[in-house]
């Protein structure tokens, strides 16, 4: 997988599913970035740590199975 972030946004933009449920899977995985920051950094706004980054693959790929 390349960039989760771009991942996660071309789902947002496709309406398949909301960046708050995104944020809420990433939470639930170990995610420590609050729902503002998340988003900034999905936008790009604000970066993702490694960490991050690696949790927020983990939600895109169990999205995407579904």
């Amino acid at each position: 997988m390349g960039d989760p972030r771009q991942a996660a946004l071309d789902m947002v933009q496709r309406d398949e599913i909301d960046i708050f449920t995104i944020w809420l899977r990433y939470f639930a995985y170990g995610g420590d970035a609050d729902e503002l920051d998340f988003e900034a950094g999905i936008y790009g706004l604000l970066g993702l740590d490694e960490y991050d980054a690696l949790i927020l693959s983990w939600v895109v790929e169990e999205l995407s199975a579904q």
